[in-house]
């Protein structure tokens, strides 16, 4: 198997500003200080929320618990903004450079974008090219 660059971007929102929408402040001082109090890292959390939480060295009940938090926050943010919320992790200097954008933890938000009736009528023969460039 081969490897390469692949351009990757996200739609991202400070944490200062996610705790400024409903409860989700709230709710994302509980999951950080669920995660502080049991000496859980929550950049590890971030780098296997999505698929590897079992990796994590903590009980099952910690990973639940956990889980639950985050859920809390995903769905007030979304029941607030009708937008998508992920927490998401970056290594830039593992995996990426050292001009990214994000590194470690960050909060991505999907849905930001819509097509307009132009663009609809347009998508079976206009698709997005990703591409990197060096120099």
């Amino acid at each position: 198997m081969s490897s390469g660059y692949a351009a990757c971007s996200a739609d991202t929102i400070e944490e200062d500003d996610l705790k400024k929408i409903g409860k989700c402040g709230t709710y994302l001082r509980e999951l950080r200080d669920y995660c502080e109090d049991r000496d859980i890292g929550f950049e590890e959390i971030a780098e296997n929320i999505e698929c590897n939480l079992d990796q994590l060295e903590c009980e099952e009940i910690q990973i639940e618990k956990i889980m639950v938090i985050y859920n809390k926050l995903l769905k007030e943010f979304n029941d607030k903004t009708k937008l998508t919320l992920y927490l998401e992790y970056h290594n830039s200097e593992d995996q990426g450079s050292c001009y990214d954008d994000v590194e470690g933890s960050y909060w991505a938000v999907g849905g930001m974008y819509q097509l307009t009736d132009a663009g609809k009528k347009m998508t079976d023969v206009v698709s997005t090219a990703h591409f990197v460039s060096y120099g």
